[in-house]
């Protein structure tokens, strides 16, 4: 998962202390300094900048474990939501996934979603009309 933040450096500090503990830091996952090529609003790379990335180590990764459906339609909500390229959103509308059977966990990840009114605007568009999106589980 990549994060963009902006602060001072205590409240940048907090914030990634904070996703450090929610993205599971010394659970399976590490913070990682990455560079990243942003996109103009034309879809065109920009300058290179640095960015934390939260990365699965090797011990964690499952092969073909897929993600849960709500997990894909968060995605795909933010990613409409920061303007990245259609060809990008697609290629996330179009990931395998798997149904999550737990239902409280699923009705908890609406209730998240619909907090934030312009992701659940993005919600809207996606394809398959799932209802599902992520919550703060791990």
């Amino acid at each position: 998962m990549l994060y963009a933040y902006e602060g001072s450096a205590a409240e940048v500090g907090a914030a990634l202390e904070a996703l450090d503990v929610y993205e599971g830091v010394g659970q399976g996952y590490v913070r990682a300094l990455v560079e990243v090529l942003p996109l103009d609003p034309a879809g065109l790379p920009g300058e290179p900048c640095q960015a934390h990335a939260y990365l699965a180590t090797p011990d964690a990764i499952v092969n073909g474990l897929r993600p849960y459906h709500w997990y894909r339609e968060l995605v795909l909500a933010g990613a409409r939501h920061h303007g990245l390229p259609a060809w990008h959103c697609e290629a996330i509308a179009h990931a395998r996934v798997i149904i999550d059977a737990d239902e409280q966990r699923c009705r908890q990840a609406e209730q998240i979603l619909a907090g934030a009114p312009d992701l659940a605007a993005a919600q809207d568009h996606r394809p398959g009309g799932s209802r599902h999106a992520p919550p703060p589980a791990r």
